[in-house]
């Protein structure tokens, strides 16, 4: 969510900064608009970057039904309070005021628990796009606790003892009314997300003052210190959680925005790369805090990854395959051929489209079994469809076994397999991984479908 002025303040210092980075570092825009957006896989060309960037430094933002209430609220802030005692009792007692508070909070809270999701859901296509990766993050950020600021505000206007009301305690009741709201335990997933797949992340602040509505609506007396300061902290807070946590660290809006950008790009080609050797006890998905410490380093501070993960089986897989069919990030050292043959429709809609597979044996780890010498392969299939998102990877296991008086003879020749890939109206393209499980080799390909279930 990014208003006009913030939106176009923040592309331009980004379009700047970009200019400046090495035409080798590749790019991927991709926009949450209710749902997630791919505008481009990683790129190389900067004119085309930029058409991107400047296509979205335009895009005009509605208001939305949530901001209008909060406007809102704040107006019968002011004219209760505007109204003297009498006009704060009558809202006070009516409760309308809270209830209102509380419905804000909770749509609040889904749109930005919603945000979060889809920012997971970029991190995990890009666990399996190899080398230093950065994700930057552009918005007005996100609260940790939707509508605190508006509670405290209504306690400190409504809620006092002069009214013969019962005292509102913060602590007490604003966790029984808004504070299963809250968003600390969803932004510590994203960090983890964003460790788990190697991702830095980065986060520009476009807003640069969080608590201006709340001084210009409250305009009497002005709105207090308090909730003001609670409205800055709820939205840079998590931000600033969220990027230390993966080494990573938050910009704020200012007109030293391009700068700043400039100093963020300079770090990339400015890193240090350290390895450890994993404990024999750490069981396959653990997750472990990392600490690093600098011998007679002083006041000098390292950016770190607070967690480290050891990966399940075959997650690296998946995440290739499917960075394979978003990004493009494709690598073939075992030069995989697909070959698609004629498709056969079935009765509920679909179509299977069988796709032959050819690796060359002179590629494979061949093992010696008795009689035979045998290669063990695994298979990583997704799809993606028509709306860009994509499909759940599928595991396929295949196992070669060559008769040791032919194994020379095969070795000019191709291993081959057919994968039956079952189509949906709409499919557009196909990631296709092939692993040799012995020496942990993968290959991934891309293949374009849409011209098989476009006949559907």
């Amino acid at each position: 969510r990014l208003e006009t002025a913030n939106r176009q303040r923040a592309f331009k210092a980004l379009r700047q900064a970009v200019d400046q980075l090495d035409p080798k570092d590749p790019i991927a825009v991709v926009s949450i608009q209710g749902s997630l957006v791919f505008h481009s896989d990683f790129l190389f060309d900067r004119q085309a970057l930029d058409k991107i960037l400047d296509r979205a430094a335009q895009v005009s933002m509605r208001t939305s039904v949530n901001d209008i209430e909060r406007r809102q609220i704040l107006g019968e802030l002011a004219r209760g309070q505007s109204g003297g005692i009498v006009g704060r009792t009558t809202l006070a007692d009516e409760g309308n005021l809270v209830a209102r508070i509380r419905g804000y909070a909770a749509d609040e809270y889904a749109r930005s628990v919603g945000s979060l999701r889809q920012i997971e859901s970029v991190l995990s296509t890009l666990s399996g796009v190899s080398g230093r990766k950065i994700l930057l993050y552009v918005g007005e950020g996100i609260p940790t606790r939707p509508g605190e600021g508006l509670y405290v505000e209504w306690r400190n206007r409504f809620g006092g003892p002069e009214m013969g009301m019962r005292h509102y305690d913060f602590n007490t009741d604003y966790t029984r009314e808004g504070g299963r709201f809250d968003l600390t335990r969803p932004m510590e997933q994203l960090a983890r997300a964003a460790n788990r797949a190697d991702v830095t992340l980065y986060a520009i602040d476009a807003e640069g003052n969080h608590g201006f509505e709340f001084r210009s609506a409250l305009t009497e007396q002005g709105s207090t210190s308090e909730s003001v300061s609670l409205v800055d902290e709820n939205f840079r807070a998590p931000l600033e959680y969220t990027t230390q946590a993966t080494g990573g660290r938050l910009l704020r809006s200012s007109g030293e925005l391009p700068e700043q950008l400039g100093e963020l790009f300079t770090e990339l080609d400015n890193f240090y790369s350290l390895g450890f050797e994993v404990p024999p006890d750490w069981k396959p998905g653990s997750e472990h805090e990392i600490e690093v410490k600098v011998q007679g380093g002083g006041d000098l501070v390292v950016r770190h990854r607070e967690e480290v993960r050891l990966p399940k089986p075959d997650e690296r897989e998946a995440g290739a395959t499917v960075a394979g069919l978003m990004y493009h990030t494709l690598e073939n050292p075992l030069e995989l051929v697909a070959n698609p043959g004629e498709e056969q429709a079935r009765e509920d809609g679909t179509t299977v489209l069988p796709v032959l597979l050819e690796i060359p044996v002179d590629n494979l780890e061949l093992v010696p079994r008795g009689e035979t010498h045998a290669a063990s392969l695994s298979i990583f299939v997704s799809v993606k469809d028509e709306e860009g998102n994509p499909g759940p990877v599928q595991k396929v296991p295949f196992h070669l076994n060559i008769p040791n008086d032919k194994v020379e003879q095969a070795r000019g020749e191709a291993a081959h397999y057919t994968l039956p890939l079952v189509l949906r109206p709409g499919d557009r393209e196909v990631a296709i991984t092939v692993r040799d499980d012995v020496d942990r080799t993968l290959s991934t390909i891309r293949l374009d479908i849409a011209q098989f279930s476009q006949k559907l």
